[in-house]
């Protein structure tokens, strides 16, 4: 009777190790197959953040351009105005060369705004432009 229950003990023993290991291998191609699937989806994520800042970058660049636009414009209309006030001044206009002056004065305070608006501009540019590039490697490194 000790050798039937021996038997039983090693045939029970034998189960359990075949299942437990049928039990892992299932595991891990369950682990493998999700994984590829997580990082599938990481990937189309990443991609599509790096799309957005593509679109967010260009958007930066061309109000940077536009708000560059604008400073070089009012730096060509304040020296025309320059010029103006001096040819009021030279005919005796001190009332037109007084407003001019006024005028001169208020766009070079836009235009100091402005400069201000650029070097933000310019600085979130750089930023974004580091962040697309690491993004980039990162999509590639995936």
């Amino acid at each position: 009777m000790n050798v039937v229950h021996e038997r039983e003990n090693e045939m029970y023993a034998t189960l359990k190790t075949l299942f437990a290991g049928a039990s892992a291998r299932a595991e891990e191609q369950v682990r493998n197959h999700y994984s590829i699937e997580l990082s599938d989806q990481k990937i189309r994520e990443a991609e599509a953040n790096l799309k957005a800042a593509k679109v967010g970058l260009a958007s930066l660049i061309q109000r940077e351009r536009s708000e560059r636009r604008l400073v070089d414009q009012l730096a060509d209309k304040i020296i025309e105005l320059v010029t103006r006030a001096k040819a009021a001044m030279d005919a005796g206009r001190d009332d037109m060369a007084s407003q001019a002056a006024q005028a001169i004065a208020e766009m070079e305070n836009e235009q100091t705004r402005r400069m201000e608006t650029l070097a933000r501009l310019e600085q979130r540019i750089m930023q974004l432009r580091q962040s697309v590039e690491t993004s980039n490697r990162r999509i590639i490194d995936l």
